[in-house]
């Protein structure tokens, strides 16, 4: 019995090591890699202009969420402000 469970467990370790030597080969191959170098310049325009759209959106939130600009006395927001402040009274 303690041979069988010792060539058992010998080739358990011995799997192992090819598993582990096929994760290595794996994690540190390129081809056909999702973060190689992009195929030509239409992949390449693509992403940019993502990018740009990304940047301008990111950009146009900040400033609006920083300082909105509603100063006017005819916006919206102050009907509301007025209505919650006459209704807490």
């Amino acid at each position: 019995m303690s041979a069988a469970v010792s060539a058992a467990a010998s080739a358990a370790i011995e799997r192992l090591l090819v598993l582990a030597h096929q994760g290595n080969e794996f994690s540190t191959m390129t081809t056909e890699h999702h973060a190689t170098a992009t195929g030509g310049t239409l992949e390449t325009l693509i992403v940019v202009v993502g990018w740009l759209i990304v940047a301008t959106v990111v950009a146009f939130a900040l400033r609006y969420a920083i300082k909105p600009g509603e100063a006017g006395s005819a916006h919206i927001k102050r009907r509301v402000l007025v209505d919650d402040q006459e209704a807490a009274s």
